[in-house]
């Protein structure tokens, strides 16, 4: 559909936070007593500050496996980088 198109961050809500709401799930957020998929992730440096969305999209578009450290499902460790 013309002008159908969502954000990364819209599209990311909805896939934890948001969906987590509409099925009345206790996850999609960090908070305790929630469940929750973590994974710890390597960023590398950079010369400015960043900001939240900075962040949030060089998380998602330029993450690479091996910046990949640990990744925990429902808050147990399951992988751990050597």
């Amino acid at each position: 559909m013309k002008d159908s198109r969502i954000t990364m961050a819209n599209a990311f809500f909805m896939a934890t936070r948001g969906g987590a709401q509409a099925l009345h799930l206790k996850s999609g957020v960090i908070q305790e007593g929630f469940a929750a998929d973590v994974q710890i992730v390597n960023m590398h440096p950079t010369l400015m500050p960043l900001t939240d969305a900075d962040v949030f999209q060089r998380l998602m578009y330029q993450t690479e496996q091996q910046d990949i450290q640990e990744v925990l499902v429902a808050g147990q460790p399951v992988y751990e980088a050597k």
